[in-house]
């Protein structure tokens, strides 16, 4: 019997930022300084947690201690807020809710399936604020 290596954060990450989602201009695979309107949307990726072992890794049988769990925010700039229309920005936000779902239910990104939460937010990059998608997507192995 083989062993599978298990996915590192470094790994997770990258693969998340990586994710090709329907609308999004442009990835970065970190928090970015600033951005350009003419690359929105954009994504990142920024670690929230990991763990191993324990209650907070999966439990394997042929892996010693479990495999590590990672939860990393997908963060979606849609559109800054003094621009556009509420209701239209709006909207946009909506469909990048669906467009992110759709890209995580696609995703090879860790070796268990991904669970996500997603929440309209306001993030500020730099001194801009921006509408925002952030999916807290969480992934083991």
């Amino acid at each position: 019997t083989g062993s599978m290596a298990n996915t590192t954060c470094v790994e997770f990450c990258d693969n998340l930022a990586g994710l090709s989602v329907s609308g999004v201009e442009r990835t970065y695979d970190h928090p970015p300084e600033s951005v350009n309107s003419a690359d929105l949307p954009a994504s990142f990726p920024r670690l929230v947690s990991a763990s191993e072992g324990g209650t907070g890794g999966t439990i394997t049988v042929q892996a010693s201690g479990g495999w590590a769990t990672y939860t990393v925010e997908l963060v979606v700039l849609v559109e800054a807020l003094e621009l556009g229309t509420n209701s239209g920005n709006w909207d946009t936000a909506l469909t990048m809710v669906d467009s992110v779902a759709t890209a995580l239910r696609s995703a090879d990104i860790s070796k268990s399936s991904l669970g996500w939460t997603s929440t309209l937010v306001n993030e500020v990059i730099g001194e801009t604020s921006y509408w925002a998608v952030v999916a807290t997507v969480t992934g083991s192995g």
